[in-house]
């Protein structure tokens, strides 16, 4: 196996990685493909480069393309974190079946490997899946293995990624203090290790807590605000996901015009880029929209998509959500 330690592009690959500047490594990586392509190292750094910044479907090219090269390599490390990363791009593809197998086969080589952060990883994205299948208890018995992990690694960028996503199976669950305690817990962390990227996540997230307590107008401003942030990263998919909850925020002020805006941009990102489950989402929020404009049959054709994604996805809670308003609208003249 070559030793690319001591390679200088490596090293500043692994620099740019360690301080979150993912758009500067993708752009330093793919200046420079042709070495890139052959450090197992750098393969696994630019897959991440690549999904940290919205773009999962090259990310699972490039992983898929240089499988051959990793398993000839001997490097066992690039080879598990190839492994979550390619899990991770089938779950922003919203290919859930593929992600839980790939996580699965990371939790599996992380105890084998004595990895302990990988394994941490695996268990914490398992818990995502958990969430979106409306499974808890599952995911909260999930996060609580991986949190103690991370403490115990010392782990600061996982500890907060964790709390953030523990937070919305707590929203979820309507236990709305206990999501806002854990946003802000990884909203500390994040700062900590300096992750822009993971702070403007948290915003989105308490956005939608100031949402279901009631204050549209503070989830408007917050959306907004982690919408630039994440434009800045960039990260078009989360983009898209605080712009839909803006437009739903200002749906929920009674702003038809300006949420219309914001909901269409919202499917747009997300279509663009691939994301099912925030294009149902965005959807989902355009057809109430598109109700409150009188518009029923345009209101109807977006329920009955985000029912298809939500039915695809796995997601019950929201499936019987919006079935069961598109069967009473349905009712309803157009």
């Amino acid at each position: 196996m070559l030793d690319w330690s001591s390679d200088p592009l490596v090293a500043e690959c692994r620099s740019l990685a360690a301080a979150g500047a993912w758009g500067e490594l993708r752009r330093v990586a793919f200046s420079r493909l042709i070495e890139a392509q052959k450090a197992p190292a750098l393969i696994t750094l630019y897959a991440e480069a690549l999904l940290r910044t919205g773009d999962a479907l090259t990310a699972r090219r490039w992983l898929d393309d240089r499988e051959s090269v990793l398993l000839m390599s001997g490097d066992r490390a690039a080879i598990r974190k190839a492994v979550n990363f390619a899990g991770a791009a089938s779950f922003e593809q919203s290919d859930l079946d593929n992600a839980s197998v790939a996580f699965e086969r990371a939790l599996d080589l992380g105890r084998i490997d004595g990895d302990d952060l990988l394994v941490a990883r695996a268990t914490n994205n398992l818990a995502v899946i958990a969430t979106i299948r409306g499974r808890h208890d599952e995911a909260l018995g999930l996060y609580a293995i991986a949190i103690p992990s991370y403490q115990r690694l010392g782990n600061v960028n996982g500890l907060a990624e964790s709390y953030h996503n523990a937070a919305i199976v707590l929203r979820k669950a309507q236990r709305l203090a206990e999501a806002d305690d854990h946003e802000q817990r990884a909203a500390n962390f994040a700062r900590q290790v300096h992750n822009d990227h993971l702070v403007a996540l948290t915003l989105v997230g308490r956005a939608e807590i100031s949402l279901l307590r009631g204050d549209a107008a503070l989830a408007e401003a917050t959306a907004l605000r982690a919408a630039g942030r994440l434009a800045a990263v960039p990260d078009p998919v989360r983009r898209a996901d605080a712009i839909r909850l803006c437009g739903t925020a200002r749906l929920a002020l009674g702003k038809l015009a300006e949420a219309a805006d914001a909901l269409d941009t919202a499917v747009q990102l997300s279509v663009e880029h691939g994301n099912a489950l925030i294009e149902a989402e965005s959807r989902w929020a355009r057809a109430q929209a598109a109700v409150a404009r009188d518009c029923l049959e345009v209101a109807l054709d977006d329920a009955e998509r985000a029912a298809t994604i939500f039915r695809q996805l796995d997601a019950p809670a929201e499936y019987a959500t919006v079935t069961a308003w598109i069967t009473a609208h349905r009712r309803l003249p157009s």
